[in-house]
């Protein structure tokens, strides 16, 4: 299991379950951050030319924004997870996920709307974070950036994730430099007797206080 940063008893530990809830982290995602650089000409902003290198950078985020180009996939750990908040759920929630067989589809279209935490989850994620142009207000740089941290879900794991998003890079001539990159940890099983060890340990310390694994979306020290 994931310690210290990995979990806890959690009052409504999603929005719609009532009551405790001691989420034991089982999965941890691999995190990254890369660089993206778009090279120009430079020159004085009274004459722009097109396809600078900032215009391209943005093009590119808006690119990965508005069609997101990770997969959303419900991994047995969220399904155990749901299976064992539903009980808790109020309606229509419970309902729905009483019945995720049915409502999957329809959930991979909706969550990202309802939930960052919640589709955090579910798929790779990035944020894009520090960026640099010109230092000047009147001059073109030749030489721009931006920096995305990366959060990588097995489904689509570290090394095919950074080749998506850098492919994409690629189409508006941007160079990726990965400055730093992790994996994701091995998924633990929460059938296992030390699993099992550790929900009765839970159940002794907080009596009545059900326990459930989750996917940490963060990354732990």
């Amino acid at each position: 299991m994931i310690l210290d940063e990995g979990g806890m008893v959690a009052d409504e530990p999603i929005k719609g379950v009532l009551g405790k809830y001691a989420m034991i982290g089982v999965l941890e995602k691999g995190i990254g951050d890369l660089k993206f650089t778009a090279r120009g000409s430079g020159g004085h902003a009274s004459a722009p030319p097109l396809n600078s290198p900032i215009l391209r950078l943005a093009a590119f985020i808006n690119q990965v924004e508005s069609h997101n180009p990770f997969k959303i996939e419900f991994n047995s750990t969220v399904i155990e997870m749901y299976k064992r908040l539903t009980p808790s759920m109020s309606f229509p929630m419970k309902y729905i996920f009483s019945n995720l067989w049915l409502f999957k589809p329809l959930l991979k279209k909706l969550i990202p709307s309802i939930s960052s935490a919640g589709t955090a989850m579910l798929k790779t994620t990035y944020a894009f974070t520090t960026q640099k142009g010109s230092a000047g207000l009147n001059v073109l740089p030749q030489e721009a950036y931006v920096t995305a941290n990366m959060r990588f879900i097995p489904h689509q794991g570290t090394d095919e994730s950074i080749k998506i998003i850098s492919d994409i890079a690629k189409q508006y001539n941007i160079e990726t430099e990965v400055i730093h990159k992790g994996y994701p940890c091995p998924v633990v099983d929460y059938n296992s007797p030390i699993f099992k060890l550790v929900e009765d340990t839970v159940k002794k310390i907080y009596p009545g206080v059900p326990s459930t694994p989750y996917v940490m979306t963060g990354a732990t020290d």
